[in-house]
């Protein structure tokens, strides 16, 4: 059957309806591929085709088909294809939303039980959550017990889902399934063998489905993901996401959780005390994201000394919006010329005084010209409009993964002139040294490997020119010191 682009009548209407149901999604039922490129044509052909008021496209029959294929094809990508044609119609059949809710869970359930490789990230949650990129909604509405128990089944068996989301009126909706399906889907998420990412929003921990699912997250053997947002863990909850934690900790000795994000989770100074003995021990985490909570100078503090342990790893940690301010801002600068493996610090959203901007610039590059080396040489960016345009100019530098370079360019951006009068005791054994290391410096900021190679034109300490007159000035010290040694 071939489609033209001329205006459609109301003969074609019914030739194409007719077609739909007895062509197109027949055939996918019984699994054949003949038609699967033509699913395009027929969404095409839905938008062009006017519809006469009170018309109906696709007839109950027809969406019936769709549903009965989706619940028994064994064919991934036919039920991808009829999940996402189905999807692109919804808006034109809005008077069958009953059963076009059931072929959707119908055709994610089948989707999840057969592998499909490119559904890899799940939503669960109700008509009008809005998805993320990659998501396929999972929606609750019209969802019986026996749903709930075939997609859990789904779930424990499936090796291609990576990451699944409980949005925000999840949890409420799967309150009714307690004592019946809900233990099934609750169990598979316990014996998951994909899943590494779990996140979890607005609900409380106390009691409830909630509480089941965040100790469900215990048990999970690939988890290195955890994010909790919009729930409340300023009261007895917080202790259920504790014992998780340590279950994490027990249980994934040789790779852990990487991630933890408790956001806009009302913690506090007393909340996040409970929580850090079981961050300490989380030696596998990268990331922490504790933004839009109150966590004020205090527990500021208490971060501090966690990134102050030498078993902490965290590389990232987010503490925007929690009002934090300057003295809690200082003691994480304090922990820096220790701290070897923080890389990205995120203020945004707290008010921090102008005074503690320098303060992070002499943890970055020592005015001691001894002791630049052992100034921190890993922090490479911080998130808040304040920041001075000198600690720009160090975290640009730390991004290099070339540490020695960004020594010599920080020995060169602090050093305009290099006092020569310690080493004249050495006599001119030190002469060759002294040029030698201009000629590396000169060598290391030719190179275009260096990450910030492209930025150095507007900062004269770097400059070739530069650089030489350093060392011919080096020189000059020798020679004003010691004349007779360098006479002919």
């Amino acid at each position: 059957m071939e489609f033209s682009s001329a205006r459609a009548t109301s003969s074609m209407k019914k030739e194409l309806a007719e077609w739909i149901g007895t062509n197109q999604l027949l055939s996918l039922a019984l699994g054949s591929s003949t038609h699967h490129e033509i699913i395009p044509s027929i969404q095409t052909m839905m938008t062009l085709i006017p519809m006469e008021e009170g018309g109906v496209l696709l007839q109950e029959s027809h969406l019936q088909i769709a549903l009965d294929t989706c619940r028994t094809t064994d064919s991934a990508a036919v039920a991808t294809k009829m999940h996402r044609l189905i999807a692109s119609v919804t808006d034109l059949i809005p008077h069958q939303g009953l059963f076009v809710d059931l072929i959707m869970q119908a055709a994610i359930t089948r989707r999840i039980e057969l592998n499909d490789r490119t559904l890899t990230r799940l939503c669960i949650g109700s008509e009008g959550t809005i998805l993320r990129q990659n998501e396929a909604l999972l929606n609750l509405d019209n969802l019986d017990v026996d749903g709930i128990l075939r997609i859990g089944n789904a779930i424990e068996r499936n090796y291609c889902l990576v990451r699944i989301r409980f949005a925000e009126d999840a949890v409420e909706g799967l309150e009714e399934f307690r004592g019946k399906g809900f233990s099934g889907l609750v169990h598979a998420l316990e014996n998951s063998n994909s899943v590494t990412d779990f996140y979890l929003s607005n609900c409380t921990f106390e009691d409830g489905a909630g509480n089941e699912l965040i100790l469900a997250v215990g048990e999970m053997e690939p988890i290195r993901k955890l994010l909790l947002s919009d729930c409340e863990l300023d009261g007895w909850g917080v202790h259920s996401l504790i014992r998780t934690l340590r279950k994490l900790q027990r249980r994934l000795q040789f790779s852990g959780l990487q991630f933890l994000g408790l956001e806009n989770c009302l913690i506090d100074e007393s909340v996040l005390e409970l929580i850090m003995p079981s961050l300490k021990n989380l030696r596998e985490l990268w990331e922490v994201s504790l933004r839009n909570n109150n966590l004020q100078d205090e527990g500021c503090l208490l971060l501090a000394e966690l990134l102050s342990s030498p078993r902490c790893n965290i590389h990232t940690l987010d503490i925007e919006n929690t009002g934090v301010g300057s003295e809690g801002v200082q003691a994480i600068v304090n922990v820096l010329a220790t701290n070897s493996k923080l890389r990205n610090l995120s203020l945004f959203g707290n008010s921090i005084d102008e005074e503690c901007w320098p303060t992070f610039s002499r943890q970055l590059c020592s005015p001691e010209k001894n002791k630049i080396r052992l100034s921190n040489h890993t922090l490479c960016r911080i998130r808040h409009p304040g920041v001075s345009e000198e600690l720009r100019l160090y975290l640009l530098l730390n991004k290099d993964a070339n540490k020695e370079r960004v020594v010599v360019k920080k020995i060169l951006h602090n050093n305009g002139h290099f006092p020569m009068d310690e080493f004249f005791g050495m006599s001119l054994r030190l002469v060759p040294n002294v040029v030698n290391w201009f000629d590396t410096a000169q060598e290391y900021l030719q190179s275009e490997e260096d990450p910030t190679f492209a930025f150095e034109d507007d900062i004269s300490a770097f400059e070739d020119e530069d650089i030489k007159r350093r060392k011919l000035d080096a020189i000059y010290q020798f020679v004003k010191e010691m004349p007779l040694q360098f006479a002919c």
